[in-house]
């Protein structure tokens, strides 16, 4: 028998306790709406930009990073109350502010700028779907219910069958098998939420699911790519078991910006109602 520490679920334990934790945080804040929404986006979206930049950079100064996350931070904030549109120049306009900075000490900014589009965008995202009128909070809960069926199906799956590895260079541990069980089980998750909800079955919310699970596996993947790049494991120790809180919301990251798109696509029907 393994001893304690040891086999494919040796983690699963630390792993859990600090995933419902700040699930729970996450999910009471989204619920709770308005100003606490708000707040714990920004926290987030400005912790996750300030991690982003020091693997970028890795021996700059504070004060820039602290820009970065203001940046990011600064665009949900003003993405609050449907003001994407404004969000979006706001981002542009201090990431620019950023690249100057970069370029004046002689450092390429391209990594750095990246990371303020990105996060920017997503969590601008997040805070415009969060604060739609009409089902706003309906397809954030969607989203996160994807993405945390997509974490769960892929690390079981991963773990009980293993065999071929997906990228083997960037995620030792990443399987064929886990991604293929992530989608299943994000598929399986939004026909449940839509028959929870009396949505007759049509199949669309289940295809976007799996394309959302998809985008998330691969902002995992890009995640891990990008700290391999500047020879990083981790991107913080904030999360005992996970990481920084950009290892944690990785995915999340990237099925945001997936679903927020998805949604301008259709803005007359909230996604999980496809």
């Amino acid at each position: 028998m393994a001893g304690a520490g040891t086999g494919k679920f040796s983690d699963l334990a630390v792993r859990s306790v600090i995933a419902v934790a700040f699930a729970a945080l996450g999910f009471g804040a989204i619920w709770a709406g308005g100003a606490w929404g708000l707040a714990f986006v920004m926290a987030a979206g400005g912790i996750m930009a300030w991690e982003w930049r020091r693997i970028a950079a890795r021996d700059e100064v504070r004060v820039l990073a602290g820009f970065q996350a203001l940046a990011v931070a600064g665009a949900a904030f003003v993405a609050f109350g449907g003001r994407l549109a404004e969000a979006i120049f706001f981002l542009v306009a201090v990431a620019a502010l950023g690249v100057l900075f970069d370029l004046a000490r002689g450092r390429s900014p391209w990594w750095s700028l990246l990371g303020a589009l990105y996060l920017g965008v997503a969590l601008s995202f997040f805070v415009f779907l969060l604060g739609a009128p009409a089902h706003g909070l309906q397809a954030v809960v969607w989203l996160v219910l994807v993405v945390v069926a997509t974490d769960i199906g892929a690390y079981f799956s991963g773990r009980l069958i293993g065999g071929p590895k997906l990228w083997p260079r960037v995620s030792p541990n990443k399987t064929w098998a886990g991604a293929i069980g992530g989608v299943t089980l994000a598929a399986l998750a939004a026909f449940l939420i839509g028959l929870g909800a009396g949505r007759p079955f049509g199949g669309g919310a289940e295809i976007a699911a799996v394309f959302v699970s998809a985008v998330a596996q691969a902002g995992d993947l890009g995640e891990s790519a990008f700290k391999r790049r500047f020879g990083k494991k981790d991107s913080g120790r904030i999360l005992p078991g996970h990481g920084g809180l950009l290892d944690r919301l990785d995915g999340l990251i990237a099925a945001t910006v997936a679903v927020g798109a998805l949604s301008l696509v259709r803005p007359d029907q909230p996604i999980w109602a496809w």
